[in-house]
């Protein structure tokens, strides 16, 4: 866990951390834990932890020299993660890490797209599919994948919904006038940011089945299609061109569980 260590000396990078423990902290987003896909050992204990985590930033004393101010909270990142790999193990450690760091503001601006054009794909017909030189046998199953994606948004959104119309903990208040606080923003909700945590592994599920089913040149037929889909849902007065479409070759697309598995 080293490497973690050296990266929480950017304050970038201890503060993405610190607001991803704060979203998973909220009583609103404890049910949510189990879509996350981590390997925790006891994901009661591992709430414990990260509610322990958060409380203890009110108890430092942050008036020291801004060398000192660093070493704390340098510390109490050390204390939080050697505490989740006694209790957790260090896989756990190291995949809420990797999730951390992949989620949120740190989402590459093709996969944020994807993540929209996946869900508009599944609501396409075939004819539409092939008209895009993609062949017939490709573009049954290539809806079909999207039509997934589409009922396990459709399910996610009225669960967060759902929880959202929930009265807040006096935790959540908390945490949640802190956000809005920090963000200069009154109507700001931090349980806003769950769903993008939360689509990122599925996402990477259901596009490495694409990945797989297409060949290079029916992938560079899909893009051209999302290059047109995205076109169609952007804003008319919109000078944006989807260049950031063209995706890299299909071989170097990993999904997420892998790469937190390697």
């Amino acid at each position: 866990m080293l490497d973690i260590l050296k990266a929480l000396h950017e304050s970038e990078v201890r503060e993405s951390w610190e607001a991803t423990l704060e979203l998973l902290s909220l009583d609103r987003a404890r049910p949510f834990w189990k879509d996350l896909g981590l390997p925790l050992k006891d994901p009661d204990e591992a709430f414990a932890a990260v509610r322990r985590f958060i409380s203890s930033r009110e108890s430092l004393d942050m008036d020291m020299t801004e060398d000192d101010d660093e070493a704390k909270l340098l510390w109490r990142s050390w204390r939080f993660l050697g505490e989740l790999g006694l209790s957790q193990g260090e896989a756990a450690v190291r995949a809420l890490w990797d999730w951390a760091q992949a989620s949120g503001e740190n989402e590459p601006r093709w996969h944020w797209m994807w993540r929209i054009l996946l869900y508009h794909l599944g609501k396409e017909t075939p004819a539409d599919i092939e008209s895009w030189a993609i062949p017939a046998k490709k573009a049954g199953p290539l809806i079909a994948i999207g039509g997934e994606w589409v009922r396990w948004i459709d399910d996610l959104e009225a669960r967060l919904e759902r929880a959202k119309q929930e009265k807040k903990t006096t935790w959540d208040e908390t945490r949640n006038s802190e956000y809005q606080f920090a963000n200069d923003d009154d109507e700001g909700d931090l349980f806003d940011a769950l769903q993008v945590a939360l689509e990122w592994i599925p996402f990477d599920r259901h596009w490495a089945r694409v990945v797989a089913l297409l060949s290079p040149d029916e992938m560079e037929a899909l893009i051209r299609w999302g290059k047109a889909r995205y076109a169609d849902l952007q804003d008319p007065e919109s000078d944006e061109e989807p260049d950031e479409l063209a995706l890299t070759p299909k071989d170097a697309i990993v999904p997420l569980e892998m790469r937190m598995r390697n």
